[in-house]
């Protein structure tokens, strides 16, 4: 069967039943009301079985059959009617009809209905259908076919016809040694060319007569007289052969087809006729370098019954033939089959392509034709070659599916072509493993990097390593790879029957990462970790769930995510925990880093842990090296009203505990007098940790720096004026002898330091001629014996900013100093012994 798909621009608008046309019976099927593809397949075979009774060599389908039908289904029926079609016919010498599939002039259609032939129908290519006997002598550059069937059936370009002559008629006639029946076109032309052609063919002569309008399929008859005088047949079919031959050659015809002559009169075979013919046609081959001639068909009656063939040849589909040579079993099975109707079954090879060869162990038994044992060993053979079939069905990257699925070598009939697009083997066997191997084809699939939408670099990092863990356990002949590009393409390669299922999980990861927010790209490192350090269910009912916010804080491959419902509840719980979760840093000068060590800074955020982080932890302090490495800086993290009043305690410590100086100037003269010694009336508990130093103006002021904290420094300051400015001086007189050597003593001097030093004063020694007189503008005595019981905060609060001296001594206190500040201290005394007073009273 040949096949040709056609497109039309429209089709009829009502196709009859039948109807004739030259001649010529086309079948038509009427439009289907039925949807049932069963009552449309069985149309279609049965309409086709009546055009083969009618001896039609062709057949048009018009498609669609129904209109109602959807297209693919309609076309896999129809391609599976022809493969039913063809199924009961017989592989064994089937004349060719040819069936134009004429579709409507849309592209689509015809390529649904070609894809589908492709499929399901794998019908054979080859062209030796009919019968040919394998015989020893064999041209080797022309193509010999020997043919069972009428003459003029043959489609070639030149046929011989044998005719007798009737000179006293004036008449041609075919030959009774060619014991084909003519047909009507061709008595027509004998009848017409009678009158010309007697008397050439009485002398002998070949004659080429064209067949242009007279309704024969081949160009040229070669009509030739044939008498009765066989004496020296050897001779004259081989001669007659060899002209054949020549003339074609002459007349650049390609194909020629010669009846083999009934000379069962003259006891000759008609196997004895055709090996003459050959050994003409062999002798036209030696004798002819080139030959326009490739094709001769040497062409048996149908009711040939003298006829022994050495074998006969028929055609099958090229990779069924190359199936029998490989499988044994399958190749036995016919050969058993064959060889119990007395024949037997071989591949021939000798023919320019592989075909199969039965050929009877004896004598065809007597009476019967040949077209009958052709026909019975036709109906063994299509029997068994039924339970076979033959698909072509492109199977990519075989080894690669086999060894995704180990079953498919347990089908043991199946055989795969070469290329990979035919599979042969028992028909069960052969679908299944076409179903087998689609589901496990090797497919690939490439997704753009647009599928990635918004996610960042490390969600996609993710997203990828969770992909191939799911790989690695439940799809591990996937692969998934991704290339260089930023984002990443995404490139799937493996089984059909898993890659895709695979894709879904890779979909769902990535609709799952999109609902994912990685804070490690939203959130700084230390509100990560402070987020960790909670109990993240406590901590999302805490921020989301109790504001109706369908989100929950994981940890995911040690990265905190927020997986949320939605969008919206994504971007809603990114904005509590941006206002609710705080961050901020103090920086430190270097002149407060000190302030950070020791034990009061240890103390200081023991405190604020204690008093912030009592049943949850609500802020985190971390002490770290700025960028210049000079400074250095404190990090606060955790809940922002907790945040906020963690950063006041510790700005405040900060301000009190930063090193600064501080400055006490005093002018009195007993003060400047005493010089640097007045570091030994300082008690060092009141300096606070506070270092001192003593610098003197040239006898008119003293100044002491502090040095430390601020807040140490202030006090230091306080204390120091006071104690300082409630400094009197008492000075005694001491006559006698040797008093003089004894204070000059070294070891006196040793003592008077000593008792300095224990009761904080400053004793110094002066002789009576060391003593110069001073020179005041004011001085004044106050007798009092309530001047005793006068405190040093007191006495202070007298001199303050005065810049006077003070002496104590006989019941009552000196004063020295500028006038007004005289009597300006004597007012302020004054008024402190009237509270004295008032007190005791």
């Amino acid at each position: 069967m040949s096949l040709q798909i056609s497109n039309i621009r429209s089709k009829p608008k009502e196709w009859p039943v039948m109807e004739r046309d030259s001649g010529q019976e086309v079948i038509v099927c009427k439009s289907i009301k039925n949807n049932h593809t069963e009552v449309l397949e069985a149309a279609v075979i049965k309409a086709l079985e009546y055009v083969k009774t009618q001896g039609q060599t062709s057949v048009s389908i018009y498609c669609p059959l129904d209109k109602d039908l959807n297209t693919s289904i309609q076309a896999a029926t129809v391609a599976a009617a022809l493969e039913g079609f063809c199924k009961a016919q017989s592989y064994l010498f089937v004349s060719a009809l040819s069936v134009f599939i004429v579709c409507p002039n849309e592209t689509e259609w015809a390529n649904i209905m070609k894809k589908n032939l492709e499929i399901v129908w794998a019908c054979s290519n080859s062209k030796q259908n009919g019968m040919q006997e394998v015989i020893p002598v064999i041209p080797q550059n022309i193509s010999v076919r020997l043919v069972s069937g009428t003459l003029e059936e043959n489609q070639v370009q030149a046929i011989v016809v044998p005719v007798t002559v009737s000179a006293r008629t004036n008449s041609i006639k075919l030959s009774s040694l060619c014991t084909h029946k003519p047909s009507c076109n061709l008595e027509e032309l004998l009848q017409i060319q009678s009158s010309c052609l007697v008397d050439k063919l009485l002398k002998g002569q070949i004659i080429p007569v064209t067949c242009r309008g007279s309704g024969l399929l081949c160009e040229y008859l070669y009509l030739m007289e044939v008498q009765d005088d066989w004496r020296d047949p050897v001779e004259k079919l081989r001669g007659l052969m060899y002209k054949f031959a020549t003339l074609s050659h002459r007349l650049l015809l390609t194909s020629l087809a010669v009846p083999v002559l009934d000379l069962s009169r003259h006891k000759v075979q008609s196997s004895q006729v055709v090996k003459w013919l050959l050994e003409g046609l062999k002798m036209f081959e030696r004798e002819t370098s080139f030959s326009w001639l490739h094709s001769v068909w040497l062409v048996l009656s149908p009711d040939c019954t003298d006829f022994k063939p050495l074998g006969i040849c028929f055609a099958d589909h090229p990779f069924f033939i190359q199936y029998l040579q490989d499988s044994k079993q399958a190749f036995m099975e016919i050969s058993l089959k064959l060889k119990k109707t007395s024949s037997s079954f071989s591949i021939f090879k000798m023919s320019k392509k592989c075909c199969l060869s039965v050929s009877p162990r004896g004598y065809v038994s007597g009476g019967m034709s040949l077209s009958k044992w052709k026909t019975e060993q036709g109906k063994v053979y299509n029997s068994l070659r039924s339970r076979y079939s033959v698909k072509s069905h492109y199977i990519p990257n075989l080894t690669q599916v086999e060894k995704y699925e180990p079953a498919l070598k347990k089908l043991q009939s199946v055989k795969v072509s070469e290329h990979e697009r035919c599979v042969v083997g028992l028909t069960e066997e052969v679908n299944k493993y076409i179903q087998i191997a689609d589901l496990n084809r090797h497919v690939k699939e490439t997704f753009s990097n647009k599928i990635w939408g918004d996610l960042s670099e490390k969600a996609i990092q993710h997203v990828a390593k969770d992909l191939q863990l799911e790989l690695v356990t439940h799809f591990p002949g996937v692969i998934a790879l991704q290339d260089k590009m930023k984002p990443p393409n995404t490139i799937f390669q493996g089984p059909y029957k898993s890659m895709y299922s695979a894709i879904d999980v890779f979909m769902k990861l990535i609709s799952k990462a999109l609902l994912c927010v990685f804070l490690s790209d939203k959130l700084s490192d230390y509100k990560c970790s402070f987020l960790k350090s909670w109990n993240l269910s406590v901590l999302s009912q805490t921020l989301f769930h109790a504001r109706n916010i369908r989100a929950t804080l994981k940890v995911q491959h040690s990265c905190l995510i927020i997986q949320g419902g939605s969008f919206e509840d994504n971007q809603r719980a990114m904005e509590v925990l941006n206002d609710d979760i705080y961050e901020t840093e103090i920086r430190i000068s270097h002149a407060s880093q000190a302030s950070t060590m020791g034990v009061k800074w240890s103390k200081q955020l023991k405190d604020i842990s204690y008093t912030f982080n009592k049943s949850q932890k609500k802020v985190e302090i971390h002490t770290i090296p700025h960028e210049d490495n000079i400074n250095i800086k404190v990090l606060l993290v955790g809940f922002k009203t907790e945040v906020h009043a963690a950063k006041c305690i510790l700005d405040q410590h900060f301000h009190d505990n930063t090193d600064i100086k501080g400055i006490v100037e005093f002018k009195q003269p007993h003060l400047v007098e005493a010089s640097h010694r007045i570091v030994e009336i300082i008690e060092e508990k009141n300096l606070l940790g506070v270092k001192l130093e003593v610098n003197i103006y040239t006898n008119s002021k003293v100044e002491i720096i502090l040095t430390g904290p601020r807040s140490e420094v202030h006090k230091a300051q306080e204390i120091l004026k006071r104690d300082l400015n409630s400094v009197v001086v008492k000075s005694m007189k001491i006559e006698g002898l040797g008093a003089a050597h004894y204070f000059q003593d070294p070891k006196t001097t040793e003592i008077l330091k000593a008792v300095g030093s224990a009761y904080f004063c400053i004793i110094t020694v002066r002789t009576q001629q060391s003593i110069a007189p001073r020179r005041l503008e004011d001085e004044k005595f106050i007798c009092d014996s309530r001047i005793e019981k006068l405190t040093p905060d007191e006495l202070h609060a007298v001199t303050k900013d005065l810049g006077i001296m003070l002496h104590r001594g006989d019941g009552g206190l000196s004063l020295e100093g500028l006038k007004t500040h005289v009597d300006e201290a004597q007012t302020r005394l004054e008024d402190i012994l009237k509270t004295v007073c008032f007190l005791i009273s």
